[in-house]
């Protein structure tokens, strides 16, 4: 027995799904969603759908590639030239996890439509393009609904954030919030917020200056070897707008009851308050170890 497979469309349905998963994974993990990287990996996707018909593997050959893809389409997605290794893994885990379920979703979905005799198919034993999408919409929301609401369910956990800059250590104690959304415009990394006098000890006295006026045109005359280390981080809040100074560390640690990770992130000297006590920086919630 002989079927026909069409290209052109497997390449479509596969690049929509494969768009439609890495979106959802920038939504979870709280990444830096470029569309231009976001389009190309779900070409390389869609792409690799079709090529792998003609490969000539067994079903577990065939299962390396899927995953080294998938690597390669995150790598793709998300690329930052320093990122960490942890983070990497994190996103290839999660993207897998949500095609995975977006999977599992459109199958049930069908299955059950499919008991109301409706007309899901055309031609043959092809799906048609209106269920496809139909299907695909109501599983990406599902998804999303469903990260979210573990997303604050895992929220405001208390860590231990070990900062290292210019061979200084400070160790604070941080809530995770999945209201911080700050993030670096040139790395598209995290930044955590941190008291500024708990901070103090690790910066430099230029640095210093300029985190204490809350001044970044302070930062006009800093030494050469500390300009690659700032950068200017919009912060918008109810109470308006603001530029705050961002610090690119040597290392962050954070740690708690599920061990600890070195993450890649920045941090940004400030005043808080209205903190519980003992807590003197705010971690971004997809930081949440």
């Amino acid at each position: 027995m002989r079927g026909e497979v069409y290209a052109d469309l497997l390449f479509l349905i596969n690049f929509s799904m494969d768009f439609l998963c890495l979106y959802l994974t920038s939504r979870f993990l709280r990444r830096r969603m470029r569309l231009a990287l976001i389009t190309s990996a779900a070409i390389v996707g869609g792409i690799y759908s079709v090529v792998s018909l003609f490969l000539p593997f067994g079903k577990y050959e065939l299962l390396l590639c899927d995953i080294a893809v998938c690597a390669l389409i995150c790598a793709i997605a998300f690329h930052s030239p320093d990122k960490a290794i942890s983070q990497f893994i994190k996103e290839v885990f999660v993207y897998l996890l949500i095609s995975m379920t977006l999977g599992g979703i459109m199958t049930a979905l069908f299955n059950l439509l499919n008991r109301l005799n409706l007309p899901l198919k055309q031609g043959g034993d092809s799906i048609s393009s209106w269920l496809f999408l139909l299907l695909a919409i109501i599983s990406g929301l599902t998804a999303l609904g469903s990260g979210n609401i573990l997303r604050r369910m895992s929220a405001r956990r208390m860590l231990t954030v070990k900062i290292e800059f210019d061979k200084k250590i400070v160790t604070l104690h941080g809530m995770t919030d999945t209201g911080n959304v700050l993030r670096d415009p040139a790395s598209g990394k995290p930044v955590i917020i941190t008291d500024i006098k708990s901070t103090l000890p690790i910066l430099p006295d230029p640095l210093r200056r300029a985190a204490m006026a809350g001044r970044v045109d302070y930062l006009v005359n800093i030494p050469t070897k500390y300009s690659n280390r700032v950068r200017i981080i919009p912060s918008v809040t109810v109470s308006g707008s603001r530029l705050l100074l961002g610090v690119v560390p040597d290392k962050i640690i954070l740690s708690g009851e599920r061990g600890e990770s070195d993450v890649s992130a920045l941090f940004a000297p400030m005043p808080l308050t209205s903190m519980p006590e003992g807590c003197n920086a705010i971690i971004p919630g997809e930081l949440n170890i």
